[in-house]
């Protein structure tokens, strides 16, 4: 991406944050923007665990704390979401902004502990409908053919910053706290990443899965720490 597209990028993440920071949301303990994980310590813990350093540099764009109502792990439900614009360049041919882009930062949250996973692709106002009903098609079908437990959204940014989301078929108004409350309603339906670490499913995995588990459990506490969420 260009220097001007992280730029564009870094500015709909800090109007995102404000949109859903400003607004009473039901259930959200906390939010935080930009959370460099490794600078924050959990690449350290990471690297003391595992014996080799993060192989990645995580960063989440947006953390949706939410009270976890259901206690399925604890009081928290962490959900890290990625961001990604797309801008009226890729309606032309030599766009490098692919369809799948974010999902493998996306996916790489999932050994940090959090509980659920988001991927947010904001469109510009200039992308017409075909196109990001291309891609909302394109995406979807790749989390349903490998059964990926991820929640994509698809949105349009109007002149006015608020926002049209994508079902695919046809285009609603929404805003970024109806969205983020969207993405609270799925992973509560116990659809979420994580929620490997139940305790019914944790007692039918092997010896080798529920170590791995510990470990993220682990991280989990170092992540909520980070977060400033009571451990």
């Amino acid at each position: 991406m260009s220097e001007q597209g992280r730029k564009i990028e870094a500015t709909i993440v800090n109007g995102l944050y404000d949109s859903i920071k400003k607004t009473s949301l039901y259930d959200l303990m906390r939010i935080e923007r930009r959370v460099p994980l490794k600078s924050r310590g959990l690449g350290e813990i990471f690297e003391s665990w595992h014996r080799f350093k993060v192989p990645f540099e995580p960063e989440i764009d947006l953390a949706l704390v939410f009270r976890d109502v259901n206690k399925i792990v604890d009081d928290a439900l962490i959900i890290a979401v990625e961001v990604k614009y797309f801008s009226g360049e890729i309606q032309g041919k030599r766009s490098k902004r692919r369809f799948s882009s974010g999902l493998g930062q996306a996916m790489s949250y999932g050994s940090m502990g959090v509980d659920g996973i988001s991927l947010w692709h904001i469109f510009s106002e200039t992308v017409d409908d075909d196109t990001i009903k291309r891609y909302f098609w394109a995406m979807n079908e790749v989390l349903t053919v490998f059964d990926i437990p991820l929640l994509y959204c698809s949105m349009r940014q109007k002149a006015d910053a608020n926002f049209q989301g994508c079902t695919g078929q046809s285009f609603f108004e929404t805003t970024p706290s109806q969205m983020a409350s969207r993405t609270r309603d799925y992973f509560t339906s116990e659809k979420g990443m994580n929620r490997l670490f139940f305790p019914p499913r944790v007692q039918r995995r092997n010896t080798h899965d529920q170590s791995r588990i510990r470990d993220i459990m682990k991280r989990r506490g170092a992540l909520k720490t980070i977060l400033k969420i009571p451990v």
